[in-house]
């Protein structure tokens, strides 16, 4: 017999935050697919076919269910990186790519 799914619980407002990225063109595609990861766990999917859905690994996917778990929406975000932090801002980043 097989594990049982774990089920993510959410509130509204997490919900619909989630969507938003997910479905938001100018969303950062890492934090869109992070935000398809919680929501299909949050219909009691099993990370094999949030695996399939996502195109992630099953640990990927179990590592962004595990963070958001603990740490909400915050938990989806990137964590501080070493080195020199950005300069410019996301929005300039999408310019610069759009002009070339």
């Amino acid at each position: 017999m097989g594990k049982q799914a774990i089920v993510v619980h959410l509130s509204d407002e997490e919900a619909n935050t989630l969507r938003m990225w997910a479905n938001a063109g100018k969303t950062e595609q890492r934090l869109a697919v992070r935000s398809r990861v919680v929501l299909l766990a949050s219909q009691g999917l099993p990370l094999k076919a949030i695996s399939l859905q996502t195109g992630l690994k099953s640990n990927s996917c179990l590592k962004w269910r595990k963070r958001f778990i603990q740490m909400r929406l915050e938990g989806l975000k990137d964590e501080p990186r070493s080195g020199k932090p950005i300069t410019i801002s996301p929005e300039q980043r999408l310019e610069v790519i759009r002009l070339a």
